[in-house]
């Protein structure tokens, strides 16, 4: 049980790594878009970042188990998250 349980949190922790990694490069080709102006509202992006540094305290936590650097997305799930921008865009 415990070994299921600490493979689900490692997965847990690289999926939503390879999640806000895909929303931050979505989200720098927008701010290139509107020439270095942040898309986001400061709140947000405020919580993105807040997000972000909660992962990365658990991957160090977890580091043990997790095994190396953090994944990156792939091309998949960030063409997903630019559909989605484009979703909202309307």
């Amino acid at each position: 049980m415990g070994q299921k349980l600490e493979r689900q949190v490692v997965e847990g922790i690289r999926q939503c790594w390879k999640e806000m990694r895909a929303v931050e490069i979505v989200l720098k080709e927008a701010r290139d878009e509107f020439e270095g102006e942040d898309p986001l509202k400061p709140v947000v992006r405020e919580a993105l970042e807040d997000t972000k540094g909660k992962v990365q305290e658990l991957a160090e936590a977890m580091a043990w188990a997790i095994g190396g650097e953090l994944p990156e997305p792939d091309e998949p799930l960030v063409d997903a998250v630019r559909e989605l921008l484009e979703r909202t865009r309307g």
